[in-house]
């Protein structure tokens, strides 16, 4: 095997039995035409991405799709497929659809190996990732790898079993989306019952080819008409029935009655194989099946009435009994599970004669044979009729079985097998009372048993379904007083943490006398340690959901004892605005944090000695949601009071507080940066970094993120004071800590790296050093677009800034319509993000539309880019009103860009009007930093100059010309390959306006130019 390949499926999971099956084909004979009509798609060009099969339940859609497969397999065209079903937990989600197929392919084509195993290399975390990120970079990129000159299919069968529910729509909108951009000979094949939702999403789509079967068609009723005479003609049937010979009046009524639905008659031939004295069964099925010309789901009911009817006797009360609580107990599962558990959660009740009752069932369900093997329903519709639809016929009302009571029945025995399971040592619980910083994240949990994973997962899902609460008190009693807490640890180390306050709501509601059996405090501090483990783990929805009932408990308490648990609470509280923060609901973490803030000074009022380094915690975090927000001025003294706290307890304390004082100070960098103070940011920027720098060295693995964070902080201030060179190696080291912890921690730290990444790029395009800034961009985009994919209100605005980052390398470069495609992205999320947010993000959108403009009018769209460039102008002409210090320089460069677009469209005059302020706007700041801005001034007094003349000024031009000239004179010298050209063009500048003016001079100017151009090698 291709080592690449076995890497990649130690890498990604890889769905179990989801591959098609030569054993669940359809007949030899069967289908013909429609195989054929699917084989033609998938071999001819179709401009159809898809075709989508669509049938009621029981069809028959599954095993075409199956013979399908075999067929593609042999022609060497069938790149994979997946075969989804309700009852496997494996397959019934498409959380492993795309990691399982990748591996296909990645068996399939060397190349398109490599690319999977460098996106995973690059990105471990895709492995876990949404079903977005995990297409864009598993199936996308390397199907374009796959060879052109023959098709790849890609086979989807019961699409309809991988949606949960109506906002379960990821897979459908890249299906609608995404499926598109896969290339011309690359097609995929599904099947589904059309839902409504499925309807909704793949109906009327050009790239959508629709196919349904004609189940009253000649061509069906020839298909199941050979299927009955093979199994009805089988030998094996034939001695089962003790027949001779095949009884042609019983194969003739099964045809007939039969009509197009393949399930019905497997479903017969399924109960004939398993049926005591078949034959006699089948005589009495036959006499209750229905008339012709039923609905499916009718003839379907009618024929599971018929079998259960003969799968024991009904006037027997043992037998119904029985049927009723293991049939019902399989229906109201909320998934399934082997007998063997299904047996331990009824603690091995003799009441349980499972085995024996479940061979009468073996026509609808499988895997009862093995006791290790869950226990699935063959089809779906039995599962409907039992539970639902067998009620309202009062022929079938004895069959009923109430999904409602048998799941509270449930409840009970989950408790149960909880409070009895869960009093032996299982080893590694007890996680939640150690401390974090030992073994942080949540550990793998070994010797929980089947039916205590299933009983922890679904037990508050059972409880509310719990028709009398009195039944199972006592044993709810335990639970809470005894073992809440580990339920809770093996919930989160098993499954999805999905809340551990149901139970006390359904106390509250249902058992309001036995509250007081519950240990809130205990409980309280177990969520709150496992809103930091899940943090850390980066399942941040749990991580917040965890933290939120840290808060609701604690705030409870606190109302009975507040001087006990206020600094609790405001501890849960700013750890709460963190996780809020980090889901992109920032608004909601500032009114967390600032009530946290309010509680801390009210606290450290009285006890400074206390609570002072927690009240400067929630201030730094007041302080960063603030500045998210656009409210810059009043994050910045809400940032100095944390430093000044932090400062105190630092210089009392330093091994202690060092780090959190770091921390403070690189926040109150970013503020003051952010207000146009880069002066006063830079030393507080250097003081953080010296900080880190030294507790990185005591202790690398404790500290390199926050030393990063420092870097990329202090690159940023190099820079924006023109320090370019002096900015390069400190980004580059923040990368190569950054690169280190997200190789060993993806989920954690790409978003950091890609933060990294982005600065690099721009300063390596900044010192001209293009082809290497733009792979380093195309990098940040992609860790960022991976992240925007699964959770775009967090990281939406970052993609927007490497995107507009990646136009700008690629403009630089000449690649002037990638840069437009690229930039207007970047212009449609910043719209957004500003019609949401437009004081923190107003800046961002004029940003990209400026470069929007650019590239506009570089392509000569110039009336498509004025208003591009009018909107930037006024949007930073609004800004730099209420902020001039940090906004003039972004003013005066949208101004350049709209003089120039005027000038191109002949209106000289209003471009003058608009240089003339741009020169104003950028004296003053080349006074302040000249090593910044010097550049951008000689610029726009070039430009200025050649403004007058258009207007026939030259005795004005000649007065600018000259000063724009030594700023160039003063750049060359200093960087001579980046701008001998610009001052050769400006002596040349003011050499035509000095012959325009008939003065002398344009000899020594032309000399000083050609010594410029030997010294740059050109002619």
């Amino acid at each position: 095997m291709n080592p690449l390949v076995t890497k990649i499926s130690q890498t990604l999971p890889y769905a179990k039995g989801a591959s098609w099956d030569p054993q669940l084909t359809c007949l030899p004979g069967t289908r013909m035409a429609m195989l054929a009509e699917l084989d033609a798609w998938a071999h001819r060009a179709v401009s159809e991405k898809i075709c989508w099969v669509k049938d009621v339940a029981g069809s028959g859609k599954t095993a075409l799709l199956h013979s399908v497969a075999e067929k593609l397999q042999r022609d060497g065209v069938l790149a994979t497929a997946f075969f989804f079903s309700r009852d496997t937990a494996s397959r019934n989600d498409p959380k492993t659809l795309f990691t399982t197929m990748a591996q296909d392919i990645a068996s399939l084509n060397a190349l398109a190996a490599q690319e999977i195993a460098e996106a995973l290399k690059a990105e471990p975390a895709l492995a876990s990732a949404s079903l977005s990120r995990q297409f864009d970079a598993l199936i996308l990129g390397p199907s374009r790898r796959l060879p052109s000159d023959r098709p790849a299919v890609f086979i989807i069968d019961a699409l309809d079993e991988s949606i949960s529910h109506d906002l379960d729509t990821e897979l459908l909108v890249i299906l609608r989306d995404k499926v598109t951009q896969l290339p011309p000979h690359v097609r995929i094949l599904i099947t589904s019952r059309p839902t409504s939702l499925i309807e909704e999403y793949l109906s009327g789509r050009s790239h959508v080819k629709m196919h349904s079967f004609e189940i009253f068609s000649d061509e069906n009723k020839h298909d199941i008409d050979m299927y009955v005479d093979t199994q009805l003609r089988d030998q094996a049937i034939l001695l089962k029935m003790g027949l001779a010979s095949p009884d042609e009046t019983v194969i003739r009524d099964l045809k007939r009655l039969a009509e197009g639905l393949f399930i019905w008659i497997v479903t017969v031939c399924n109960f004939l194989r398993t049926a005591y004295r078949p034959k006699d069964k089948l005589q009495a099925l036959l006499s209750k099946s229905s008339q012709q010309g039923s609905p499916p789901e009718k003839k379907m009911d009618q024929l599971y009435a018929a079998i259960l009817a003969e799968c024991g006797d009904w006037e027997d009360a043992d037998f119904v009994k029985d049927y009723d609580l293991v049939m019902g107990t399989i229906m109201a599962l909320k998934r399934p599970i082997s007998l063997a558990a299904l047996r331990a959660l009824h603690d091995g009740s003799q009441d349980l004669v499972a085995e024996q009752l479940l061979q009468r069932f073996g026509s609808v369900l499988i895997g009862f044979h093995d006791t290790h093997q869950p226990i699935r329903i063959l089809h779906l519709s039995f599962h409907e009729f039992v539970t639902d639809r067998a009620a309202h016929d009062p022929s079938t009302k004895h069959f009923h079985l109430s999904e409602t009571g048998h799941s509270g029945r449930l409840a009970e025995l989950c408790v149960k097998t909880l409070n009895r399971e869960l009093a032996k040592p299982i080893a590694d619980t007890g996680y939640l009372s150690k401390d974090e910083d030992d073994a942080p994240g949540i550990p793998t949990i070994h010797g929980a048993s089947e039916q205590l994973v299933y009983g922890c997962a679904h037990l508050t899902s059972h409880l509310q379904d719990v028709e009398r609460p009195q039944t199972i008190q006592a044993h709810i009693i335990t639970l809470i007083s005894r073992y809440l807490v580990t339920w809770i640890e093996i919930v989160a180390a098993t499954d999805i943490f999905r809340g551990s306050l149901q139970i006390r709501k359904w106390v509250q509601r249902c058992a309001p006398e036995l509250e007081h059996h519950f240990e809130y405090q205990y409980q309280a501090n177990a969520v709150a340690t496992l809103g930091n483990r899940l943090g850390y783990a980066v399942r941040l929805e749990e991580s917040l959901l965890a933290t939120q009932e840290a808060v609701i408990l604690f705030r409870a308490l606190a109302r009975d004892r507040p001087a006990a648990f206020n600094g609790y609470l405001a501890r849960c509280l700013t750890n709460l605005s963190t996780r809020l923060s980090a889901l992109g609901r920032v608004q909601e973490a500032l009114l967390t944090v600032e009530e946290a803030v309010n509680m801390y000074r009210a606290l450290a009022a009285e006890r400074p000695g206390a609570y002072n380094a927690d009240l400067a915690a929630s201030l730094s975090n007041l302080s960063s949601h603030l500045s998210y927000l656009g409210r810059a001025q009043e994050a910045l003294p809400v940032a100095e009071e944390a430093v000044t706290l932090r400062r105190a307890l630092a210089a009392e304390r330093p091994g202690a507080y060092n780090a959190d004082l770091a921390a403070s100070l690189s926040n109150l960098s970013s503020h003051l940066s952010y207000l146009g103070r880069a002066q006063e940011a830079l030393p507080v920027a250097e003081e953080a970094v010296t900080l880190r720098r030294a507790l990185a060295a005591e202790r690398p693995a404790a500290y390199n993120a926050d030393l990063a964070t420092s870097l990329s902080n202090l690159s940023n201030h190099l820079s924006g004071l023109g320090r370019l060179q002096e900015a390069l190696p400190v980004a580059e080291e923040a990368v190569n800590l950054r690169r280190a912890l997200a190789a060993e921690r993806p989920a954690a730290y790409n978003a950091d790296l890609a933060t990294s990444l982005s600065n690099l790029s721009t300063y390596l395009g900044g010192l001209g050093r293009l082809q290497e800034a733009l792979p380093v961009a195309e990098e940040a985009v992609n860790l960022r677009r991976a992240l925007a994919a699964e959770r775009p209100a967090a990281y939406n605005a970052d993609l927007a800034g490497s995107l507009n980052n990646l136009s700008i390398c690629l403009s630089d470069l000449g690649r002037a319509q990638e840069a437009l495609s690229v930039v207007e992205e970047a212009v449609n999320l910043r719209r957004a993000l500003a019609a949401e947010r437009p004081a923190a993000y107003n800046a961002d959108l004029a940003g990209s539309l400026n470069n929007l403009s650019t590239y506009l009018g570089g392509l000569g769209r110039l009336q498509e880019a004025l208003p591009v460039a009018e909107e930037a102008v006024n949007l930073r002409r609004a800004l730099a009103a209420e902020r001039p210090a940090a906004y003039n320089a972004n003013l005066a460069d949208s101004l350049h860009n709209l003089s120039n677009h005027l000038s191109d469209l002949g209106r000289s005059q209003e471009a003058l009007s608009a240089v003339e302020e741009e020169v104003d706007l950028w004296r003053p700041l080349a006074v302040e930093l000249p090593a910044v801005h010097n550049v951008k001034l000689a610029l726009s007094l070039r430009d200025l100059s050649r403004r007058l003349r258009d207007l026939g000024r030259e005795d004005e031009a000649l007065i600018v010309i000259p000063e724009a000239v030594d700023l160039y004179r003063a750049l060359a010298a200093e960087r001579p390959a980046q701008f001998n050209r610009c001052l050769m063009d400006s002596l040349a500048r003011m050499g035509q306006i000095m012959v325009a003016l008939g003065i002398e001079g344009p000899m020594e100017i032309m000399q000083e130019i050609r010594a410029l151009e030997a010294a740059s090698g050109t002619e």
